[in-house]
């Protein structure tokens, strides 16, 4: 994964099924599905499909993750979530 549109093909695997919740501390501390690694990938993938425009909750949400990769572990569609918030923070810092 290195670009918009690799970041927008994985995000299409997401089946919503929220197991991504699960272990994560940002979810966990605040218990608002807001702050999930599901969201994410759902605000990644309408950011993609309105011209790559992030907005700035989610660009609040890729710094408030701390890569801990309890997401990843737990996603039944393999997505990589974590290379997903990565690929978005280098984008974001103006470093792709």
């Amino acid at each position: 994964m290195s670009g918009w549109k690799d970041i927008f093909k994985e995000t299409l695997r997401c089946t919503q099924c929220n197991l991504c919740i699960l272990g994560c501390p940002m979810f966990m501390g605040t218990r608002y599905d807001h702050y999930s690694p599901r969201a994410i990938i759902l605000l990644t993938r309408e950011s993609y499909l309105r011209g790559g425009e992030i907005p700035k909750f989610l660009k609040d949400l890729i710094f408030i993750c701390n890569l801990c990769g309890n997401c990843d572990v737990r996603c039944p569609a393999k997505i990589r979530i974590t290379e997903v918030v990565k690929i978005l923070r280098s984008y974001v810092l103006g470093n792709t």
